[in-house]
């Protein structure tokens, strides 16, 4: 990791794991590095769970629900009862890994689930390519100030859907 230049120091936020720079001489802090510093990409593997007494509530909030327990799939509604600063946020300082599941504001308004397929750097931080629905469809360019941090690994925990008819799941689902 390169070294910052004298006055900043790197630290990492306990709340997101996100790195982020201060400076002791001005009490300035940055959640993008100073001149000279690249930014630096997620860690590797899955993105740390969130703290504390939201897990908690996330799995309290998912154990209350109706329904059957699903993996999301890029496309997919995130759920109704999910609210935002408990089951997922957004914000500047996220960062993300490849394959990581992320909510994506689509056109028609509505908050889907989709699936970071490529990272590069750019201007202002990394751009993201989102998988965006089963057939191969992308959304480019994202910066991570317009994708929703999902608050736990879906992956794993899958969240609760309820259906009373066939027609109602999303293509695929439960083998429908």
């Amino acid at each position: 990791m390169p070294a910052a230049p004298p006055a900043w120091k790197q630290a990492t936020d306990p709340t997101s794991g996100a790195p982020y720079w201060y400076n002791e001489q001005t009490g300035e802090s940055s959640w993008t590095p100073p001149a000279g510093v690249p930014p630096i990409g997620p860690p590797p593997g899955a993105p740390p769970a969130a703290a504390g007494g939201a897990g908690n509530q996330i799995l309290q909030r998912l154990e209350q629900q109706p329904g059957t327990k699903v993996v999301p799939k890029p496309g997919m509604a995130i759920p109704f009862y999910w609210q935002e600063g408990i089951e997922y946020g957004i914000n500047r300082r996220n960062t993300f890994a490849m394959n990581e599941f992320v909510g994506i504001r689509r056109s028609d308004g509505d908050i889907k689930f989709g699936t970071i397929m490529d990272i590069a750097q750019g201007r202002e931080g990394n751009v993201y390519q989102v998988l965006v629905d089963g057939n191969g469809s992308y959304q480019q360019g994202k910066s991570a100030d317009s994708l929703y941090k999902i608050n736990y690994d879906v992956t794993s925990q899958g969240f609760k859907l309820e259906l009373k008819k066939q027609d109602e799941a999303p293509k695929g689902l439960f083998g429908w």
